[in-house]
Parts: C-alpha cells; sequence; structure tokens
C-alpha cells in the first residue's frame, strides 16, 4: 500500500510543479528513515501559499487529495515554501521494518568491488547538483 501511495503522491505533485509552478527544475527523493519511507518532491519555481491549502479555500485541490491520500497511508505531508523561491512537499508514511544493516554497504571502508553505488551529489534544500539535464529541467 505504501508503494502505491507514494507513487501516486509523488506524481500528482510533479503534474503540479509541471502546471503550476514555471520552474526550471524540480527534484524527487526517497529514503527510508527507520520504519518511515520519506518522499520529497521539490521545485524551485513561483511557490504559493501554504495556508490557502489548509484553509480549504476551493483551490489547490490537487495538493488536498495529495495530503489526504498520505493520511490514508497511515502518515503525514508538510508544504514548505523554500525561501530561495520554490515548494517542497514532503510525505511521511509508514513503510515496515526497518531493513537489517548489511554489512560494509554503508561503511566508507566498503571492500573493493561491493555493491555500493556513489549517489549523485545534492546541493542547498537537496537540489541536485552535477552537469547534464535533469528530466524535467525545462531551461534550455
Amino acid at each position: 500500500m505504501a508503494q502505491v501511495s507514494l507513487f501516486r503522491i509523488a506524481q500528482e505533485a510533479l503534474v503540479n510543479v509541471w502546471k503550476h509552478s514555471q520552474a526550471g527544475r524540480a527534484w524527487v527523493t526517497l529514503n527510508a528513515h527507520g520504519r518511515d519511507c520519506v518522499l520529497e518532491v521539490g521545485d524551485d519555481g513561483r511557490g504559493f501559499d501554504p495556508e490557502a491549502v489548509r484553509r480549504h479555500d476551493g483551490q489547490h485541490l490537487g495538493i488536498q487529495l495529495l495530503c489526504e491520500r498520505a493520511e490514508l497511508a497511515g502518515g503525514r505531508a508538510t508544504l514548505e515554501r523554500l525561501p530561495e523561491g520554490g515548494t517542497l512537499i514532503r510525505v511521511s508514511v509508514p513503510c515496515g521494518e526497518a531493513p537489517p544493516a548489511r554489512a560494509g554497504a554503508n561503511s566508507p571502508q566498503a571492500p573493493r568491488g561491493s555493491s555500493r553505488r556513489k549517489a549523485r551529489g545534492t546541493g542547498a534544500g537537496g537540489r541536485p547538483e552535477g552537469g547534464g539535464r535533469d528530466p524535467v529541467d525545462r531551461r534550455r
């Protein structure tokens, strides 16, 4: 259930970025924190007023449904206006037992040839860094 809910939440959040934010960049992260899965979807767009969403003013229906979906999955969603512009949606839902630790997988001295992969760097606010164009980067 958590996987489907997180997928649908990410899908709705990205549709909102595309339709409303006028963003040049958007990013998605998904991490496990203990027994919870934490999804973050952010953008560098024009942002919106989170209080208007909380007032249920008839607008922002997609965001309201996104928050309800998180609650139905036993979690919660928070909306944040980023100081440098843009929006961050953070959703935390229970995703089961914490995975057992794998020896060496997260240690800095993992054996050569281990399955540990280098993660792409992130900058302020969890935004991706580095060269190349992200798939949702609309700047040209």
